[in-house]
């Protein structure tokens, strides 16, 4: 791979945004706003290659996915858009429960970068 592969440890953080901020629908017993409900995965694009250098051909993102940490046994490639919906996500696992998830970048040669951080999230 090339020397300028992109960076995305600390550039590209994958956050689950939430669908609203409470409130809604009845309260729950003790009186509390019911919590938000999450609906969407979400990153931040990366601005430069590992060598610091701007990165000019971003390609997309792939979202790598398994039931045990560290262990990504599928992929899947949404092209050159930092988000998707939960939903979509529920529609290509094989069966629903629990998921690990990360995501890569790559470029237009099809170098990909090193995953992002993980998180957990019922599919």
């Amino acid at each position: 791979m090339k020397e300028e592969m992109m960076a995305l440890l600390c550039s590209l953080l994958l956050l689950i945004v939430l669908a609203g901020c409470g409130g809604g629908g009845a309260a729950p017993e003790g009186g509390g706003p019911q919590p938000a409900v999450p609906s969407s995965l979400v990153w931040s694009a990366p601005a430069s290659n590992t060598d610091g250098s701007p990165l000019t051909d971003l390609a997309g993102y792939k979202i790598y996915y398994g039931t045990e940490p560290g262990t990504y046994t599928a992929s899947l490639s949404v092209g050159n858009t930092t988000s998707i919906s939960l939903a979509a996500l529920s529609a290509a696992v094989p069966s629903p429960g629990l998921y690990y998830l990360v995501v890569s970048a790559y470029d237009a040669e099809g170098n990909e970068s090193a995953y992002s951080n993980e998180i957990s999230r019922a599919l």
